[in-house]
């Protein structure tokens, strides 16, 4: 069977739990890289400290705005818009079926 991932902002995160999770990344640290979601900074572990720009991280949380990497997808979309993309996850949380994607 599939893992599903459901697709949450950072204030969201709770340990235990598969998400997807769009960010920038602002910087690296031993294992991996901390990312953005304009609201808060998570630690992203087993993905490649050159890892930049904006991304989508699938994977567990492992702790506190912590995540450990199981596949990532790096956007060329330099203007992505966090606003909106809050707006349509707020809108979505009404109906948690469509908020999740196998990998």
């Amino acid at each position: 069977m599939a893992d599903i991932f459901t697709t949450v902002q950072s204030s969201d995160l709770k340990v235990g739990r598969l998400v997807s999770i769009v960010g920038r990344v602002e910087n690296s640290h031993e294992s991996g890289v901390y990312i953005s979601d304009e609201k808060n900074r998570v630690k992203i572990t087993n993905i490649p400290r050159g890892t930049t720009g904006l991304i989508e991280v699938r994977g567990n949380v492992v702790g506190n705005l912590q995540i450990d990497n199981q596949g990532f997808t790096k956007f060329t979309d330099e203007e992505f818009n966090f606003e909106t993309h809050r707006r349509i996850l707020d809108f979505f949380k009404r109906f948690p079926e469509l908020t999740s994607i196998k990998n």
